[in-house]
C-alpha cells in the first residue's frame, strides 16, 4: 500500500506523468488505475449492495450444509 501512495505522491505533488511513472517498471494501465482510485477507500466495492445481514447469512449457510440440493 505504501508503494501505491508513493506513486500517487509522485503524480500529485511532484507532477510526474503517468507515462514516466510507468517507465519505472509498472504497467501503464496499473499506474492509471492506482492514480484514479487513489481518492477512494480501499474497501469501496462496486456492484450491488448487500441485502442480507450476518444472521441471515448464517441461516443460509446452515441450510445449505443440511440439504446441498
Amino acid at each position: 500500500m505504501e508503494f501505491r501512495q508513493a506513486i500517487y505522491r509522485l503524480y500529485d505533488e511532484e507532477h510526474v506523468s503517468e507515462r514516466k511513472i510507468a517507465q519505472m517498471g509498472l504497467s501503464p494501465s496499473t499506474v492509471h488505475y492506482w492514480i484514479t482510485r487513489s481518492g477512494e477507500s480501499a474497501t469501496t466495492k462496486s456492484g450491488r449492495p448487500r441485502v442480507t445481514d450476518a444472521n441471515i447469512d448464517q441461516n443460509l449457510y446452515e441450510a445449505s450444509r443440511k440439504d446441498p440440493f
